[in-house]
Protein backbone atom coordinates (compact mmCIF):
# COMPACT_ATOMS: atom_id res chain seq x y z
CA UNK A 1 0.00 0.00 0.00
CA UNK A 2 1.58 3.56 -0.66
CA UNK A 3 -0.04 6.44 1.01
CA UNK A 4 -0.76 9.58 -1.13
CA UNK A 5 2.68 11.25 -0.94
CA UNK A 6 3.47 7.83 -2.41
CA UNK A 7 5.49 6.48 0.64
CA UNK A 8 5.46 2.72 1.30
CA UNK A 9 2.82 3.13 3.98
CA UNK A 10 2.15 -1.30 4.69
CA UNK A 11 1.52 -4.23 3.20
CA UNK A 12 -0.13 -7.69 4.21
CA UNK A 13 0.65 -11.31 2.46
CA UNK A 14 -1.47 -14.29 2.64
CA UNK A 15 -1.54 -18.23 2.19
CA UNK A 16 -3.77 -20.35 1.28
CA UNK A 17 -3.71 -23.37 3.12
CA UNK A 18 -7.27 -25.00 2.08
CA UNK A 19 -10.66 -23.96 1.26
CA UNK A 20 -12.58 -22.16 2.96
CA UNK A 21 -9.90 -20.86 5.03
CA UNK A 22 -7.25 -18.05 4.17
CA UNK A 23 -3.89 -17.33 6.19
CA UNK A 24 -2.47 -13.66 6.76
CA UNK A 25 1.00 -14.27 7.11
CA UNK A 26 1.67 -10.98 8.54
CA UNK A 27 0.32 -7.42 8.59
CA UNK A 28 3.15 -4.37 8.79
CA UNK A 29 2.48 -0.83 8.82
CA UNK A 30 5.46 1.47 8.96
CA UNK A 31 5.71 3.31 12.35
CA UNK A 32 4.95 6.67 10.55
CA UNK A 33 2.02 5.61 9.20
CA UNK A 34 0.48 3.57 12.19
CA UNK A 35 -2.72 4.80 13.64
CA UNK A 36 -4.65 5.51 10.30
CA UNK A 37 -6.41 2.76 9.56
CA UNK A 38 -4.21 1.22 7.50
CA UNK A 39 -4.05 -1.98 8.69
CA UNK A 40 -7.55 -2.29 8.58
CA UNK A 41 -7.89 -1.02 4.72
CA UNK A 42 -5.40 -3.85 4.30
CA UNK A 43 -7.23 -6.53 6.07
CA UNK A 44 -10.43 -5.21 4.70
CA UNK A 45 -9.19 -5.92 1.13
CA UNK A 46 -7.65 -9.02 1.90
CA UNK A 47 -10.87 -10.49 3.19
CA UNK A 48 -12.69 -8.81 0.28
CA UNK A 49 -10.99 -11.13 -2.28
CA UNK A 50 -10.81 -13.93 0.17
CA UNK A 51 -14.72 -13.83 -0.23
CA UNK A 52 -15.05 -13.48 -3.42
CA UNK A 53 -13.33 -16.89 -4.03
CA UNK A 54 -15.55 -18.21 -1.44
CA UNK A 55 -13.48 -18.61 1.55
CA UNK A 56 -15.95 -18.03 4.79
CA UNK A 57 -12.67 -17.23 7.27
CA UNK A 58 -9.35 -15.63 8.00
CA UNK A 59 -6.86 -16.66 10.03
CA UNK A 60 -3.92 -14.83 10.81
CA UNK A 61 -1.35 -15.68 14.21
CA UNK A 62 1.08 -13.49 16.46
CA UNK A 63 4.12 -14.32 18.71
CA UNK A 64 2.91 -14.79 21.75
CA UNK A 65 4.57 -12.00 23.07
CA UNK A 66 3.37 -8.94 20.99
CA UNK A 67 0.92 -7.71 23.06
CA UNK A 68 0.25 -5.22 20.41
CA UNK A 69 -0.09 -7.59 17.34
CA UNK A 70 -2.87 -9.04 19.52
CA UNK A 71 -4.42 -6.14 20.45
CA UNK A 72 -4.70 -5.11 16.53
CA UNK A 73 -5.84 -8.30 15.49
CA UNK A 74 -8.75 -7.97 18.35
CA UNK A 75 -9.80 -4.63 16.72
CA UNK A 76 -9.52 -6.08 13.68
CA UNK A 77 -12.08 -8.57 14.57
CA UNK A 78 -9.81 -10.95 14.82
CA UNK A 79 -10.74 -14.08 18.05
CA UNK A 80 -7.94 -15.83 19.95
CA UNK A 81 -7.99 -19.40 19.42
CA UNK A 82 -5.28 -20.99 21.14
CA UNK A 83 -1.93 -20.23 21.75
CA UNK A 84 0.85 -23.04 20.62
CA UNK A 85 4.76 -23.25 21.50
CA UNK A 86 7.19 -24.60 18.94
CA UNK A 87 9.57 -26.62 19.96
CA UNK A 88 12.88 -27.51 17.44
CA UNK A 89 15.68 -29.85 18.30
CA UNK A 90 19.53 -29.41 15.84
CA UNK A 91 19.87 -32.29 13.87
CA UNK A 92 23.23 -32.74 15.26
CA UNK A 93 21.73 -33.57 18.79
CA UNK A 94 20.81 -36.78 17.92
CA UNK A 95 22.67 -39.30 19.28
CA UNK A 96 25.14 -41.38 17.42
CA UNK A 97 23.01 -44.83 18.04
CA UNK A 98 19.81 -43.82 17.75
CA UNK A 99 18.64 -46.34 14.93
CA UNK A 100 18.14 -44.82 11.47
CA UNK A 101 14.75 -44.10 10.45
CA UNK A 102 13.65 -46.02 7.43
Amino acid sequence: MVCAKRHFAGTTSMAVPRRPLRFSKGICVTPDHRRRGIARALIDTMIAWASAQGCVECASDAPIDNAASHSLHRALDFTETECVVFFRRPISAARRDDPPIP
